[in-house]
């Protein structure tokens, strides 16, 4: 389709530019690393969605489109509670409830999904806690009741 060319293109230019932008981050003497590490691979990563989606779009969805407009106002009822709750229950229950509810109304319907959901929004919220604690040192919100 040709909006998804659009699209990929638009992603593919964005990332580009804030790739460049990275580039005039200042160097740190105490980190390694640098900061401009972080957005360059994220700017990397969004180079590589939008060529692949200008290449190739995607499969056509059968969704009807009041059905699409929906799961997207859901999405977003998911995104503001999500955040309502990060400020009183903290990182990691907000963070468990949200993964769990996303992958229960994104994921394909299929019986015993419930372990795979919990399994898997476990695992995912493991893999967070090590990279935003452990490795880029992020402090994360412990919420008002575990304060």
């Amino acid at each position: 389709m040709i909006s998804d060319r659009i699209t990929g293109g638009l992603f593919m230019a964005v990332s580009l530019v804030y790739f460049i932008m990275s580039l005039s981050l200042r160097k740190t003497t105490w980190d390694p690393v640098g900061p401009a590490l972080f957005p360059q691979l994220i700017c990397v990563c969004m180079f590589v969605a939008g060529f692949l989606l200008a290449r190739k779009a995607p499969a056509k969805v059968d969704a009807p489109k009041g059905k699409r407009s929906f799961a997207a106002l859901i999405g977003l009822i998911a995104i503001f509670l999500y955040v309502l709750l990060l400020n009183v229950l903290g990182y990691f229950p907000a963070t468990f409830i949200f993964l769990c509810v996303g992958m229960w109304h994104l994921g394909p319907k299929v019986t015993g999904r419930i372990p795979r959901i919990v399994i898997g929004s476990g695992l995912t919220l493991v893999v967070l806690w090590y990279v935003f604690q452990k490795v880029m040192y992020v402090w994360l919100p412990a919420g008002i009741l575990f304060e």
